[in-house]
């Protein structure tokens, strides 16, 4: 990431889909500032028909930072809304999806896996 731009999550409209992409490069941490925007995200869905969440770049998502102390919200509380959801949600794992990546992923309520997914 460079210096000074945040981490983001963006959700878009495509249909009857919303798109959810996880954009913090280069490993797609789920700081707490990502977890707010899926939460945020999760919020938008509307009557959409299903949740797509996918990541920008190679990686899905590494999973949390290392060292850093979780801080609000949690990622319990994150998983609780994927799996929540009133549409379903379908993670779309390219590259690696590791330690809550994966957590991420699994409670998805479907998961699609490329050919360079690492799981």
């Amino acid at each position: 990431m460079q210096a000074g731009t945040e981490p983001q999550v963006r959700a878009e409209r495509l249909g009857a889909v919303l798109a959810v992409v996880i954009d913090n490069p280069p490993l797609n941490a789920l700081t707490a500032p990502v977890r707010a925007g899926l939460l945020s995200a999760l919020g938008q869905v509307g009557d959409a028909r299903a949740v797509l969440l996918l990541a920008e770049g190679r990686n899905f998502s590494a999973g949390a930072e290392i060292g850093a102390p979780e801080s609000a919200p949690p990622l319990a509380e994150v998983l609780a809304a994927v799996e929540g959801c009133a549409a379903p949600v379908v993670a779309a794992i390219q590259g690696p999806a590791l330690g809550e990546g994966m957590e991420l992923a699994l409670a998805c309520h479907a998961r699609i896996a490329g050919p360079g997914a690492r799981l």
